[in-house]
């Protein structure tokens, strides 16, 4: 637990001091014109990268956002086969799991409940569609372009409850050019991999794609002590299509069509902490990966996406419209008590359906002016039918059962519109942007137990409406040199409780983020350095308490985060490139006067908890230090190695400290021998090297401490061919 007045690690400040003295540097030199970077080209230099963090095509070296961006083959070298695998590459970015949703965390902000209609405080967008539901929020496919991890609020352009950022997901278009290739691996555990991805042209003026994913884990990481049974299995299927429709130069028609279905019993089932003893009696037994339950814990998710996009290019604008819709239902047994006793249990039965609508105009390639405006409904329909708590500590009512059912219809409209335009001169830009939120949300919800309903409070309605906005201001010192300074409103919609109907809902949360930036390519573009610090403020801070009986969310009064970020990358040779990357951070509460605080009851059995006052304390999930290191190395045309690492400082689960994720490293690596026809690929990947025994999330609760493990280390072979 650290409050106010102890300082960041002495390494996490070296480094961030390093990183000011480092800009001042750069700032003084002068280089060739910058060429944005993400990997290496065959002349031994940083190739250039286009992203959409302002939702138009652009340098990333000219955007002044902070922002980490990869490319699909570097995923594919680094072994990240779905978004909650990003924070071993980009520090700041944590990605917990709750129950069977995944759930971002971006320098410190996030949400980490997973319950119906609470939509995550950082978007998760693929192919321009937002995925509000945290069941949906992990993409795991073959075909993914790039993936951008845009920090800081990106609340005018990406919507309401984008406070902490975005994660965009770009899929691969069709193209006329015949396309198919094939993956299958075997890895420890006994697990089967399996993807296949083809691209044809149906027309001259159609062409369409197909993607097919597999993976199968036969053995488990560990056992349920309790009857032998298997303890944390995984598997995912999915497949995709996308068809492009081009009838003339200026307008594509894209329709894209995805269903998945995901088994993931990280989170769904527990154990409970070493040296902590529960209110049943019972303490840890066998190893990291192992439980002891009464139940047959796990999560499932299915999710199904269809997506409608139009674009024409005008000559005095370009206008599209994306139409999407979603549906995500996950189900699933959580093991809160950790142990054999019938205390504590929770079954899963939830869905969340989404339509989107969303109407832009933005400005022609010519225009000195860059400017961008839209409109933008979101309508969500999402529902526990029921949720079932088990147990004598949950339920507490007759039958030791009690059935939640709640639904939640959000409305929101919002219209918003960016400009970028030179002031005084070309190199020097201001960019200001504005939206306007309109949520609208109703809810209806009653608990029953066996002898009926015990709790009903009719139909109840909640209106949130709010201004976002967004200042910014870059200047290009030279050719390859951009700093910048911005100013970001950011806000997150409130919410219901739809697992605790009797809770009053969340109100809105606020946040004023302040950015200084420096974006470079140097030395003949193979040196990049781009530093960021950052302030923000928060208002009405949304958080998750962990109650005895379960959680619960709801605001803190203010708080306060500020870091720093640093990336650099460099091609040491044409065939040796290297990327660091770290984050460093202090986030606390300015004011939370009502807090609740957990302690070991008087008898040494369970919790016991009661209210106190959490100013000063650090938030929950927020990291003080994060670095990563990647380094490709090509021993020649047939042969390369890729090896990255990653440093966690460690962060806390709960508001007091009470269970923490303490510092750990992760190692992962790859060898590649490619046939010299360039058709077939063989891979050695190891993930985990170090065997780190880290955690996938850490509860509190009456019963116990809990825990639910991370990966182990696996390892492996992938074979691909291209047909």
């Amino acid at each position: 637990m650290l409050k106010r007045g102890e300082i960041l690690s002495p390494y996490a400040g070296a480094l961030a001091a390093a990183a000011m003295c480092l800009t001042t540097r750069v700032m003084a030199q002068d280089a060739t014109p910058a060429t944005p970077a993400a990997s290496v080209d065959q002349g031994g230099q940083l190739e250039e990268i286009t992203v959409t963090a302002q939702r138009r095509a652009e340098s990333a070296q000219s955007v002044p956002i902070a922002i980490a961006a990869v490319s699909g083959d570097k995923l594919e070298q680094m072994e990240i086969t779905d978004t909650t695998q990003l924070s071993a590459f980009v520090p700041g970015l944590n990605i917990s799991r709750a129950n069977v949703g995944a759930v971002p965390f971006l320098r410190g902000i996030g949400n980490v409940s997973a319950t119906p209609g609470n939509e995550a405080a950082v978007g998760t967008y693929i192919d321009e569609v937002y995925h509000p539901a945290a069941g949906g929020s992990n993409y795991a496919f073959n075909d993914i372009a790039q993936i951008e991890v845009l920090k800081g609020p990106q609340g005018t352009l990406f919507g309401r409850n984008a406070a902490g950022g975005v994660i965009s997901v770009t899929t691969r278009d069709p193209t006329q050019t015949p396309e198919a290739n094939v993956e299958v691996g075997y890895a420890n555990y006994n697990t089967w991999s399996a993807s296949m991805y083809g691209s044809t042209p149906v027309t001259d003026k159609l062409a369409a794609d197909i993607s097919l994913y597999g993976y199968d884990q036969g053995t488990p990481w560990g056992h349920n002590l309790f009857d032998g049974t298997e303890a944390y299995l995984n598997t995912d299927l999915a497949a995709r299509s996308k068809w492009v429709y081009r009838p003339d130069d200026d307008t594509k028609v894209t329709f894209i069509a995805n269903i998945e279905h995901v088994r993931n019993d990280t989170a769904s089932a527990a154990a409970l902490i070493p040296g902590f003893t529960s209110l049943g009696g019972y303490q840890h037994v066998g190893g990291f990966y192992d439980i002891n339950s009464n139940f047959d814990p796990y999560g499932e998710t299915d999710n199904y996406d269809f997506t409608l996009k139009a674009q024409h290019d005008f000559t005095w604008a370009t206008v599209k419209s994306i139409t999407a819709f979603l549906s995500s239902h996950w189900t699933g047994i959580i093991e809160n008590d950790a142990s054999p006793a019938n205390i504590q249990e929770a079954q899963l039965n939830s869905q969340d359906k989404t339509t989107t609508q969303e109407f832009q105009i933005a400005s022609p390639g010519s225009s000195k002016i860059v400017w961008i405006g839209g409109l933008y409904l979101f309508i969500d329909d999402s529902s526990e039918y029921p949720f079932r708590q088990y147990g004598t500590v949950a339920a507490k009512y007759p039958g030791d059962t009690l059935e939640t059912y709640t639904n939640q219809y959000t409305q929101s409209y919002a219209a918003y519109g960016q400009a970028t335009t030179p002031l005084f001169r070309d190199d020097t830009h201001l960019t200001l942007g504005l939206r306007y939120t309109d949520d609208n949300r109703h809810f209806i919800g009653h608990q029953s137990t066996i002898e009926g309903t015990i709790f009903n409070p009719g139909d109840q309605t909640e209106s949130n409406g709010a201004v976002t906005y967004r200042f910014a201001l870059d200047h290009q010192f030279t050719d390859s040199i951009l700093g910048y300074v911005s100013y970001n409103r950011g806000f997150k919609s409130g919410n219901f409780n739809a697992n605790s109907p009797t809770v009053a809902p969340t109100k809105p949360e606020f946040l004023n983020a302040y950015e200084l930036g420096l974006k470079s390519d140097l030395l003949d573009e193979r040196l990049r350095i781009n530093a960021a610090t950052y302030l923000y403020n928060f208002q009405d801070l949304q958080v998750q308490q962990q109650l005895i009986t379960g959680t619960l969310q709801t605001n803190a009064a203010a708080a306060k985060y500020y870091g720093v970020d640093l990336d650099v990358t460099a091609v040491v040779t044409s065939a040796f490139s290297i990327q660091a990357s770290m984050n460093a951070e202090d986030a606390y509460y300015v004011s939370f006067p009502d807090a609740t605080f957990n302690y070991p009851a008087a008898n040494g059995l369970g919790m016991v908890s009661h209210a106190a006052d959490a100013a000063g304390y650090d938030i929950p999930y927020a990291e003080r230090f994060s670095a990563s290191l990647n380094a490709v190395y090509k021993f020649s045309t047939a042969w390369s190695a890729v090896l990255t690492g990653a440093y966690h400082d460690g962060f806390h689960f709960d508001t007091q400290g009470l269970v923490a994720q303490p510092s750990y490293w992760i190692a992962n690596g790859s060898v590649t021998w490619t046939a010299p026809s360039g058709k077939l690929r063989v891979k050695l990947w190891g993930d985990n090297l170090f065997k780190a025994e880290y955690f996938a999330q850490k509860q509190v609760s009456a019963p116990g401490l809990t825990y639910s493990p991370a990966p182990p280390q696996t390892y492996g072979v992938k074979v691909f061919y291209q047909l």
